[in-house]
């Protein structure tokens, strides 16, 4: 007769090799949102009577010639009267956004007297920053229609 061998079964539970990767891959991902909203600036919104030269995703906020941030939404306002623009600004600009802080759009006018923005022709319109002296911060701001005398 021939000896036939019996399979030892073994009932313990072991952790398979093959969950390494989507465990890291989930680290990962949980470590790249988390550095991302931490890394990010605070969104603030601008009420302006109109949209002309916004266009979200593209249009920057600067001040002094540096961008200190760009909108991310247009829409209309409750009374629908006006527009409402979300900002996501840089985290260096946090400190700019005091009670009196002020934002216009930069674009070219022609008045009495006056020409101002054509830089804009080629480049288009952008919201400058005026920052503000006050202690308050703030994050919901009332934009002027035009530039103001001294900015």
């Amino acid at each position: 007769m021939t000896d036939i061998a019996t399979p030892t079964i073994d009932n313990k539970k072991r952790f398979s090799v093959i969950w390494i990767l989507p465990i890291v891959a989930l680290a990962l991902g949980l470590w790249m949102v988390i550095h991302t909203k931490l890394s990010e600036g605070p969104t603030i919104t601008i009420h302006f009577n109109t949209a002309d030269g916004i266009v979200a995703g593209k249009t920057k906020v600067e001040y002094l010639n540096v961008t200190v941030g760009k909108v991310e939404s247009i829409t209309l306002g409750k009374e629908m009267d006006s527009v409402t623009v979300t900002v996501q600004m840089d985290p260096e600009a946090a400190e700019l956004l005091k009670e009196d802080t002020q934002f216009w759009v930069v674009r070219a006018r022609v008045g009495a007297g006056n020409i101002s923005g054509l830089g804009t022709l080629l480049g288009g319109a952008y919201i400058e920053l005026s920052p503000g002296t006050k202690e308050a911060k703030q994050h919901t701001f009332t934009g002027l229609e035009t530039p103001p005398l001294t900015p």
